[in-house]
């Protein structure tokens, strides 16, 4: 029975010593290529599967320094040890520039401590994974305190998108608490910083949702906006308005433009109109150079819809149709009574036909 029990606990000992021992294999080989960047190397690393690159302060590395890398030539041998596992650089580098074979030993340690912290069966893949994103030891522990249990895959998307404990804290210090990790990877995603909650609540907007947080930065409701809106008058607008404003390009310049033409406060709704249907200044401008000086806003986007263009009421007033009135206009462009029509009809021998008798005879198909 004793020889038995003898047995058993060999074989579990030898089952560690092999884990152990795949743990500590070198899990791939491959290419690397260098540059110096300052005080920074930008490493690039290829295998047969895969391509990466990182760039990280010189000092991160073991076993080499600036003048290595800036040496005519010199060979060499150097190190990024991670906490689970070290890449082993050998090659060369020539004015800055270097290149060589790489391999990556994973941290049988590392694997034991993940153990601990739950996270059981984690492969050589997963190892390199994290050493390529930096996920560290630390880190996880300190999540884990937070109440967090993340996958090993959320706790690599974290290290790529930059979720720190600080940024964590962060949010709970601004009443955010408890915020779920899909949640604090898409907040990083798009760059809904510490700064940018700040920023807004000194500006009047304390405490706005996650979600319209994030999508307040995907449309650009940059504070510089806000300010600017708060500048000319407009000092009450909510998130839904802000984002509804820079979806469809309602900007300062715009608004600035808009005022110098007479245009001072438009409502918001009629700014987001306006901007759909394409008033521009431009068009505005030109209006006012054949003596439309007191076009409303809703008129514009009613000009807009129907295609009244400059061209057409130029050619109009050439045709000798002074000061057509903005609803003549625009039912002649629903009718399609263009410039060419009017010059058959007055080719025709009716020289000055009505406006009312033009769409008239467009409605009854005169030239057909």
């Amino acid at each position: 029975m004793k020889k038995i029990s003898l047995i058993i606990v060999l074989l579990f000992l030898f089952s560690v010593f092999l884990v152990t021992l795949r743990a500590a294999e070198k899990i791939f080989e491959g290419d690397w290529n260098a540059r110096l960047k300052g005080t920074k190397l930008r490493v690039e690393i290829t295998t047969k599967d895969s391509q990466w690159s990182f760039e990280l302060p010189l000092t991160k590395f073991q076993g080499i320094s600036s003048v290595d890398l800036n040496s005519n030539f010199s060979d060499v041998k150097y190190d990024l040890v991670r906490d689970s596992g070290t890449f082993h650089f050998s090659g060369f580098f020539k004015q800055a520039k270097g290149m060589g074979d790489v391999s990556f030993d994973p941290n049988p340690k590392f694997v034991s401590e993940m153990d601990k912290l739950g996270y059981r069966g984690i492969n050589s893949d997963r190892l390199l994974e994290f050493a390529i994103q930096d996920v560290t030891l630390d880190y996880v522990n300190k999540i884990k305190a937070m109440g967090y249990n993340p996958t090993l895959d959320q706790l690599v998307e974290m290290a790529i998108h930059d979720v720190t404990i600080d940024y964590i804290q962060g949010l709970a210090k601004l009443g955010y608490n408890s915020v779920p990790v899909e949640q604090l990877i898409e907040l990083n995603i798009h760059d809904v910083s510490l700064d940018y909650i700040q920023e807004l609540k000194a500006l009047g907007y304390d405490k706005v949702s996650l979600e319209k947080l994030v999508e307040m930065q995907i449309h650009d409701v940059s504070t510089d906006y806000i300010k600017g809106l708060k500048s000319i008058g407009y000092t009450t607008v909510s998130p839904d308005k802000l984002v509804e404003l820079n979806i469809h390009d309602v900007s300062l310049d715009y608004i600035q433009e808009l005022k110098t033409l007479g245009y001072d406060h438009v409502p918001l709704e009629k700014l987001v109109e306006m901007r759909i249907h394409d008033v521009s200044t431009d068009y505005i401008k030109g209006l006012k150079s054949l003596g439309y000086n007191a076009i409303t806003p809703d008129q514009l986007v009613e000009m807009n819809i129907h295609d009244v263009d400059i061209n057409f009421i130029r050619g109009l007033q050439q045709l000798g149709y002074k000061s057509v009135s903005v609803d003549n206009l625009v039912e002649m462009s629903i009718h399609d009574v263009d410039l060419n029509f009017i010059k058959r009809v007055k080719a025709s021998g009716r020289q000055n036909p009505s406006i009312d008798s033009l769409v008239e005879m467009r409605i009854h198909g005169w030239d057909r």
